[in-house]
């Protein structure tokens, strides 16, 4: 069998539902349609030998698969690399892969290189990964899917990561766009997450050792996403820093955005951990016509910085008004900051800010070059220290 640069064994797949040979549907084997690849003794199955775990690698194209077949299923004891891989289709899940057969602290990663492409399943989530080891994704497609565009499970005590590198978009999902949920710091670049039946995306990181951050780079959309009750367009928990660039959530069904870093950092075994997060917008962000809901909902014992935030439309009194019926909506016991940002038409406030507890006073709050007007109640503003209002930079 051919070897990649790493010395794995290469298992290169094509498997459409009418190019799977009569006689392959023998005892034992997976029902017809549905490639599996399952290794479950250290030294056995695919790339084993010699006592380590062994390592699948591969790529391929998985279509069509009927009768609640999935695309591609892999069970493994070690690592998992796989390239250019089409699932599209197919009845059940368009891949799912777990390496999580040996018990802790054994933890390999799953790796997805290439251009990939998980899409219309019929039965399940177009992906979906459990490992205690890294997850790192590049340039990912799963639209359309019956369940979530990707599910993406990284479980402890590793603290391992997870990354979305080059883009992901994830759209038209009859649950959520993207579901991840870590241990670890997770890291993605160019999110999109628009028009799915549930919410766009959900993020939660909590670190066992020490708090864990969120990241998202470069141009991030959540548009569109809710079709019932109570879907947002992001949702992100974690117990570290949260720091966003270039975020669009608009015209969901409840809330724009949700970012949060206190509800995981507060739910450690006392004590809390000693350090803990802020959050930051940096580059623009817009939060408009999210018609049950908030704008943007923050909630952190660190501090907030938004860069260009504009907030504009959100909520409505036929649905029945609350405080979260808002452009901006802060808890926070650090500093705030808004630069260059405003809140227009807002059903509530404008611009509300309170402790995390949302009960006290935040500490010191900075506005510059900030606009409000024709809102429910354009400000309601609790500091220990006087509100600082400057001019755009």
């Amino acid at each position: 069998m051919p070897q990649d640069e790493f010395g794995q064994q290469e298992v290169p797949f094509r498997v459409d539902a009418d190019e799977v040979p009569v006689e392959d549907q023998r005892a034992g084997a997976p029902p017809l349609g549905r490639p599996l690849l399952r290794e479950a003794a250290a030294g056995g199955g695919v790339g084993g030998g010699d006592g380590a775990p062994p390592a699948i690698s591969g790529s391929g194209e998985f279509k069509g698969n009927t009768g609640g077949g999935d695309g591609l299923n892999i069970s493994a004891t070690g690592a998992v690399t796989l390239n250019n891989l089409t699932a599209v289709s197919n009845t059940g899940f368009g891949v799912s892969v777990t390496n999580t057969l040996l018990a802790p602290p054994a933890a390999y990663a799953v790796t997805i290189n290439g251009v990939n492409n998980f899409s219309n399943t019929i039965g399940g989530s177009g992906l979906a990964i459990i490992s205690r080891g890294g997850i790192t994704l590049n340039n990912i497609t799963a639209n359309g899917n019956a369940s979530a565009g990707a599910t993406l499970t990284n479980v402890g005590p590793a603290q391992s990561p997870v990354k979305v590198n080059g883009y992901g978009t994830f759209e038209a999902n009859l649950s959520y766009g993207l579901i991840v949920t870590s241990n670890g710091a997770v890291t993605a670049k160019n999110l999109k997450a628009n028009l799915n039946g549930d919410s766009g995306a959900f993020i939660s990181t909590m670190g066992i050792s020490a708090p864990r951050a969120v990241t998202l780079t470069g141009v991030n959309n959540f548009n569109f996403n809710g079709n019932a009750a109570g879907e947002t367009g992001l949702i992100v928990y974690a117990d570290g820093n949260i720091t966003i660039s270039n975020l669009t959530a608009s015209y969901n069904w409840t809330n724009g955005a949700v970012l949060d870093n206190f509800t995981n950092w507060d739910a450690h075994p006392d004590p809390n951990f000693a350090t803990f997060g802020s959050i930051t917008l940096t580059g623009f962000a817009n939060f408009t016509n999210n018609s049950r809901g908030t704008g943007l909902t923050i909630k952190t014992h660190g501090n907030v910085t938004l860069n260009r935030a504009a907030a504009d439309l959100n909520g409505d009194a036929v649905h029945g008004a609350s405080d979260y019926d808002s452009g901006i909506y802060i808890m926070a016991d650090g500093k705030v900051t808004l630069v260059c940002s405003s809140a227009y038409g807002n059903n509530q406030y404008g611009l509300h800010v309170r402790s995390a507890n949302d009960l006290g006073n935040a500490g010191l709050i900075t506005l510059k070059g900030w606009s409000v007007f024709s809102n429910g109640t354009n400000e309601d503003l609790h500091s220990s220290l006087p509100v600082t209002r400057l001019p755009c930079p």
